[in-house]
């Protein structure tokens, strides 16, 4: 992430300038973690003019379908631009939120409607295994996916693309052997059926404790209320670091609550269901990770 200024001829001092763009050089660094998963380079634009004595700067990020914008004043530029970074973090923070529930609406839809169809093709090759495997191969890759991260999660070896497939064969045919017991009727019940089998999964093929890991972001981590006061003056270095940290002493019932609530994106209570514990217990066990990881964070404090 860059920024660009416009309108700097009417600061002047070349020291005020230069004590701003420093200023702005804090601020990207510490915007530029809500940007990391966007596939095009994201822009602050800084614009400056002066009413009367007051000094007005508009902060705004040009998005591809969208912008975000602000706008404050103050007797000092410094402290005009410090009240518009603040306010454009809380607006940028409400555009993450409603990107994200957008995001999860559409995805459930799709998988709704993916998980309607592998039902029904389900039941109907339930008798031959060839069949049932080739539809799950069709339609699971989200839960496959899933199931690939957990293992990473939860296995010390780096796995080769034949390895992959063989585990992912394994899997398919835990699920065949065990679905005309379910008793599936619908696709709440299968989806959480199929994640339900992927910790069986992996708890029957008694993998070990120790970790490679595909790091999900820090923010995953965090709340929306806790995420600036904590992130904040950490380079990406550090909360990569104590991202690491975190999942690596968590245990694996943990990780992978973790990994359905975040990169899933499945609710408490059905998360619950998965690992056979309580709504209460999830949270809890959520809770406890984002503590880990302000105190891994703690570390690195000057």
């Amino acid at each position: 992430m860059e920024y660009r200024l416009y309108g700097a001829e009417v600061l002047e001092s070349p020291a005020l300038i230069h004590h701003l763009k420093r200023q702005l050089d804090l601020y990207v660094q510490n915007l530029q973690r809500y940007f990391k998963r966007y596939n095009y380079p994201v822009t602050l634009e800084v614009h400056w003019k002066k009413e009367g004595q007051q000094w007005v700067v508009t902060l705004k990020i040009p998005l591809r379908h969208s912008e975000i914008v602000v706008k404050e004043k103050d007797w000092q530029p410094s402290s005009a631009l410090k009240k518009a970074y603040t306010k454009l973090k809380r607006e940028i923070k409400t555009f993450k939120a409603k990107e994200r529930k957008e995001y999860l609406y559409k995805r459930k839809n799709r998988r709704v409607e993916k998980l309607g169809t592998l039902l029904a093709r389900l039941q109907e090759s339930q008798e031959d295994e060839k069949r049932f495997k080739d539809h799950l191969k069709e339609s699971i890759a989200e839960i496959e996916n899933y199931m690939m991260r957990r293992y990473t999660q939860e296995k010390p070896v780096q796995l080769t693309a034949a390895m992959e497939q063989e585990i992912l064969e394994a899997f398919r045919k835990y699920v065949y052997q065990r679905f005309k017991e379910a008793n599936i009727t619908n696709q709440d019940q299968l989806e959480q059926w199929l994640y339900t089998q992927a910790e069986q999964f992996l708890q029957a093929h008694e993998l070990g404790e120790e970790a490679t890991y595909l790091m999900p972001t820090a923010q995953d981590f965090l709340s929306e209320t806790i995420q600036e006061e904590v992130l904040e003056g950490f380079t990406e270095e550090q909360i990569q670091e104590a991202t690491e940290k975190t999942l690596k002493d968590a245990d694996s019932k943990d990780r992978a609550a973790f990994t359905l609530y975040t990169t899933e994106g499945l609710d408490e209570k059905t998360i619950a269901t998965i690992l056979k514990e309580t709504p209460e217990q999830i949270k809890d066990r959520l809770e406890k990770l984002r503590q880990r990881f302000k105190e891994q964070l703690q570390d690195y404090e000057t």
